[in-house]
């Protein structure tokens, strides 16, 4: 029950995705298997087009556990994976296709959905039959429930005239939320468009304008989304996938199939043979966008089937927070039965997992090489994902949580993303023991061009804005803080977390702007109790002392009009029942004992922190605020508990809520005492009472005639005094932020008080897996014991400097150290440190990984020559001060001997569309997106410093500058001549350290962008004849030739051993040069003139040849890379320029 409970209404229907595909393995290097959690998975197009972005030679395995709260989507995925497996030969593509993304069928589309479901019926008679079926081997389920939801929801899909009533009840049910669907889609969208459809359209967004309206209204209209007359007029039967079981949650207003596609394909000008290319035997009618979708939908089917013996997929129709909890305590326990938690927060179902699919053995998936979130964090807040997700992440510098920012919470993306933890991004990071990596490095793959787009087309505030933040794993063992500051540091944490309590709010514009855009507030103190807890683990601090001192600000009595004190009571609750400290909730001493009713449970109350405090709410009280003409204007409930001798109110807001009828079992006051509910299977639809849970501290519920207990609604909008003022209450007619739906006594025979929760023999134990570091580094034996204490600021806002101390005692360095050794600090990269002790012949070498980027300039080392320790102080660096840093756009870092990107992402070139570029009028939209690489104060520097020959004395703008221009020459963009070679030359010298052919261009269909597909010549040592000689010399003088100082020489030595690894679909040897470097870091190797290994020397796909004369002399000597755009990061600076795309259609 941690967690805040929303209205049902306030769940919508996602059949299909709103968003572009992201491949989740782009992180996973080639040949490394990998286990994925997708959370709040939706439905299939980020699992198959991950599997479809891997390489063909990959032979991989990969466990996939897809979490989704919606059965029916589950459901949909499976059904949708077993007719992939049985179309063996593709021949019925379409008719899945149809299933899959059509709310109205053909006849024979139906047929075929009617048949796998009886199918998977009849397979599904129980979860240990379905475990034996050839489906079962690959698809399985995590838990019993869910098993028995998706059976459920088979069997209404089965359903044909032969089935009498049940078929005629069920097309009423389809037919009726069908009509209401529609009419919330006319209600909601008009006749206007969902800017979902510019992102799914980049790199080229701009192509697609004229096509945004009609593919929505098509759509919602014909019920098909490939304007084939012949298909929409059979096309008369609804799809019973689209709905679900309860008819509260209804197909949301702005779903569009396409836009779950790369619909780039449709508007770029492909080559003839290019992957994805749309067949020439298409039908006309058919729109461009649904034929490029459906060639896409085939592509990624092909290869389904093909992976599909190296795929295990796990499904659970579960709340994200409650599965994650139940993983941890499974891991930690090897049971789930003691975890205690809810499937849902609108269900009192316990969540179990499938004790054959999770044995003792653990052979179901507990951590994970990355966590996909979805944009959960829009709903559910980056804290809340975080605490849940962190400790489920594998050891490992690969390791990744995925957050998918949609739904703008903030006045900008700029704003939302850097207020997004609620404090500095840097701090609050370390205390997850995460790496905000692209904040460090300020790069990203995506362009921000589509989101320029949307934000001049959305009026006013809100909308949408896109942005994917990867948080990678970090090793923080050795981490310290000091008590008082990290407790000022964690406070301001607070204020920003519960700013919706404020009184101050009213009087802050930006403040009540900002909550003006959130549906309702992500966080509780239970968050709160956990992100302490996982501190507590961590040992970052003297946590005693710093709790200490974190108590003293949270009751000071100023704090009470920035945070409710209503709220005390449950932070207190929690800070205990997770065992993160005791503390000492009463009831105001009982001052008026001798008036109380005392509670026949006292007795084993006073034994007990807390109880389970259930209330059944009347139907007449709650159905008002869920059925009101102002839909979602109470999504929020909360209980408060009301004590005689003050009539102060104290509120909890992690309650559970479900509709049914309460049963009990055992002796009433006593622990024997037990709520069990029976659900109500219609919901809010029924006629039940709703049934609200909340843990309270024991010592509130003595008094049973005098203390009262209510369930509160809660108004959606905070802040605004206007917007509060049109927010009126429907039964006051005046405008609050929560009203009362319903109060009783505690004696009231509608309030129930028992040791646990409804449905429960337990409650939610301490957390699992507190915040451990992430792994311990192999240690170098005889190597210093290293600590990394945090200096904060003076404000204590955020780390401000870092203290390494390395003790040295009973090391070899001991003794260089007492003989007066030099000693020496070499940073070998930003996140890399090195100690050198050397005297005379001896020397002693320690490397260090550091959590955060450390800017060496001004920094100082402390030699303590007796105690046998050394110390460097350093200042943590800005992401301007690393712009200025050559390895900080794309840093690697050598994992036993293998190059691990860290902040780019891995892809298969030869599954990427080939653009055709012969025409270069048809490719103007190239000249708007790749303007997007440079942000505003880049575009501001252009303009104000370009050297002779237009690049900028800086260096990120400068390497950015080069890339536009080679990515503009190679069309010829402008009407330029077209250029495929470009050299990069050291000044000085006469020959180039790099000599790069560009092959194509594609499209980069993760990172909707597009990437050049090059052979670089990496050294000129072992060209060997003459003519191969001869021929470079030709190419490189028809080349352009960038002449570099040695920084930029080092900036583009870096990209290019990035760009090469990030293709590859060879294995690096066990001969590999930068295995054979004596370092953690891939600068490069520098063997022999070359800047990049040899392992990828010479392969290429066959028929891979660059429009150069003499490919066949030079190809051996070669090496395939991907050149991509670079673009910065909304963590950093202000990326999103406000443009009037209407114009360029």
């Amino acid at each position: 029950m941690l967690g805040r409970a929303v209205t049902p209404t306030m769940s919508g229907f996602y059949p299909v995705g709103n968003t572009p595909p992201v491949d989740v393995l782009e992180a996973i290097p080639p040949g490394q298997d990998a286990a994925v959690l997708l959370l709040g998975c939706g439905d299939a197009r980020n699992l198959l087009f991950s599997l479809y972005s891997r390489p063909s030679s990959d032979q991989s395995h990969f466990d996939i556990t897809c979490c989704d709260v919606d059965a029916e989507i589950i459901a949909r995925n499976i059904l949708l994976y077993t007719l992939l497996i049985d179309d063996v030969d593709g021949a019925d593509t379409s008719r899945i296709w149809n299933i899959y993304y059509h709310w109205k069928l053909d006849q024979d589309s139906l047929h075929l959905l009617q048949k796998q479901a009886r199918k998977l019926v009849d397979m599904g008679t129980t979860i240990e039959n379905w475990r034996q079926q050839t489906y079962g081997q690959g698809l399985r389920f995590c838990d019993q429930g869910s098993f028995d939801r998706v059976v459920t929801l088979w069997k209404w899909y089965a359903l044909d005239d032969t089935d009498g009533s049940a078929f005629e009840e069920q097309q009423k049910r389809l037919k009726n939320t069908a009509w209401k669907a529609v009419n919330s889609h006319r209600r909601l969208m008009g006749g206007g468009f969902n800017i979902s459809t510019l992102r799914s359209a980049a790199p080229c967004s701009e192509l697609v304008l004229d096509d945004m309206v009609s593919l929505l209204h098509d759509y919602w209209v014909t019920g098909v989304a490939c304007g084939d007359a012949k298909l929409t007029g059979e096309s008369k039967c609804l799809n019973p996938t689209f709905s679900t079981m309860h008819g509260i949650s209804l197909v949301y207003a702005s779903m569009e199939p396409l836009q779950s596609f790369h619909l780039a394909t449709a508007y770029a000008p492909l080559k003839r043979d290019s992957p994805l290319n749309l067949k020439s035997s298409a039908s006309v009618d058919i729109k461009c966008p649904a034929q490029a979708a459906a060639r896409q939908f085939q592509a990624w089917a092909e290869t389904f089937r093909r992976v599909k013996d190296r795929l295990k997929i796990r499904f659970t129709a579960s709340d994200a927070g409650a599965f994650c909890h139940v993983l941890q305590h499974h891991a930690a326990h090897k049971n789930s039965e003691g975890a205690f938690q809810y499937r849902d927060r609108l269900l009192y179902e316990q969540l179990v997992l499938d004790p054959v699919e999770y044995d003792s053995s653990s052979s179901g998936q507990h951590k994970f090489d990355a966590i996909e979130t979805s944009n959960l964090v829009d709903h559910w807040g980056s804290l809340n994902i975080l605490a849940a997700c962190r400790p489920l992440l594998k050891p490992g510098i690969t390791s990744t949580i995925y957050m998918e920012l949609l739904q703008l919470r903030d006045q900008s993306l700029e704003d939302y993303t850097q207020g997004l933890l609620c404090g500095e991004i840097v701090t609050v990071s370390l205390l997850f023991g995460l790496s905000p990596i692209q904040y460090w490095t300020n790069t990203t793959g995506l362009s921000h061009y589509p989101e320029s787009m949307a934000r001049s087309t959305e009026a006013g505030e809100g909308g949408q804005a896109r942005f994917v933040i990867a948080w990678k794993n970090v090793n923080v063992a050795g981490v310290r803080f000091d008590s008082d500051h990290l407790a000022r540091f964690v406070f301001k944490m607070c204020l920003r977390m519960f700013e919706h309590e404020s009184s101050g709010t009213q009087t802050s514009n930006t403040a009540a702007n900002r909550l003006a855009l959130i549906q309702f507030p992500q966080y509780t103190r239970s968050v709160l109790a956990t992100i302490l807890g996982l501190i507590k683990g961590a040992n970052f601090v003297d946590f005693p002392v710093f709790m200490e001192r974190l108590r003293v600000l949270l009751h000071n009595d100023s704090t009470h009009t920035a945070m409710n004190s209503q709220y005390t009571e449950s932070l207190d609750l929690y800070l205990q029942e997770l065992r993160v400290c005791t503390t000492t909730t009463d009831s105001d001493n009982n001052e008026n004992a001798e008036t109380m009713t005392l509670s026949p449970c006292r007795s084993w109350l006073e034994n007990s922190s807390a109880a389970c405090l259930t209330v059944a709410v009347p139907h007449a009280s709650w159905a008002p605020f869920i059925f009101t003409g102002k839909p979602n204007a109470w999504p929020l409930f909360e209980l408060s508990v009301r004590l005689p001798s003050t009539g102060r109110e104290s509120r909890f807001a992690d309650v559970q809520i479900g509709f049914g009828v309460v049963r009990t079992s055992g002796t009433k006051g006593t622990s024997s005492y037990a709520v069990d509910m029976e659900t109500d299977e219609q919901g809010a639809e029924g006629c039940c009472p709703l049934i609200v849970s909340a843990l309270v501290p024991s010592c509130m519920l003595v008094d049973l005639s005098h203390s009262t207990v209510a369930v509160q609604f809660i108004a959606k909008v905070h802040g605004d005094s206007q917007a509060i003022a049109a927010m009126e209450s429907i039964l006051t007619g005046r405008p609050v932020r929560s009203i009362e739906a319903y109060r009783a006594t505690l004696s009231d025979k509608s309030v129930f008080i028992t040791e646990n929760p409804p449905n429960m023999k337990g409650r939610m134990p301490c957390s699992s897996l507190p915040g451990k570091p992430m792994w311990q580094h192999a240690a170098e034996t005889g190597t210093g014991n290293v600590t990394l204490q945090m200096i904060f600021d003076g404000e204590a806002t955020k780390v401000k400097k870092l203290n390494l101390h390395i003790d040295l005692t009973s090391t070899d360095a001991e003794a260089l150290l007492q003989s007066n050794g030099d000693v020496e600090f070499k940073q070998l990269s930003a996140f890399n440190l090195e100690l050198n002790i050397s005297s005379g012949s001896l020397a002693y070498r320690q490397r260090v990984r550091l959590p955060v980027a450390l800017i060496t300039s001004g920094s100082r080392t402390r030699i303590a020559r007796k105690s046998v320790y050394v110390e460097f102080i350093a200042r943590i660096a800005a992401p301007d001060a690393l712009s200025n840093h050559p390895g900080t756009l794309y840093p690697m870092t050598l994992v036993c001997g293998k190059p691990i990107l860290e902040n780019l992402g891995y892809l298969h070139l030869e599954h990427l569309p080939i653009v055709d570029t012969s025409d270069a009028s048809k490719l103007t939209w190239m000249e708007h997106y790749l303007s997007s690489m440079l942000s505003m104060k880049e575009k501001e520097m252009a303009r104000r410093h370009t050297g002779p020959n237009g690049l900028s004395d800086n260096l990120r703008l400068k390497f950015k500058q080069m890339l536009l221009q080679i990515f503009s020459r190679y069309p010829g963009l402008g009407g330029k001549k077209p250029l495929s070679t470009f050299n990069v030359l050291y000044d000085g010298e006469k020959v180039p350290f790099m000599t790069v052919v560009i092959s194509s261009l594609r499209l980069d269909l993760a990172n909707l962008s597009i990437v050049l597909d090059a052979a670089m010549l990496p050294s000129t040592a072992e060209l060997g004849t003459r003519k191969a000689q001869k021929i470079l010399a030709q190419i490189q003088k028809a080349g352009t030739t960038y002449e570099v100082d040695s920084t930029t020489r080092t900036l583009w030595e870096n990209a290019a051993a990035a760009f090469v690894e990030r293709c590859r679909d060879w294995e690096h040897t066990a001969t590999c040069e930068y295995t054979a470097q004596s370092t953690s870091t891939v600068p490069t190797p520098k063997v022999d003139g070359n800047i990049v290994c040899s392992c990828g020397l010479g392969k290429f796909p066959q028929g891979y040849k660059p429009d150069v004369p003499g490919w066949t002399h030079l190809a051996k000597h070669c090496v395939r890379m991907a050149i991509s755009p670079s673009f910065s990061v909304p963590m950093v600076e202000k990326v999103i320029e406000e443009i009037h795309p209407w114009s360029t259609a």
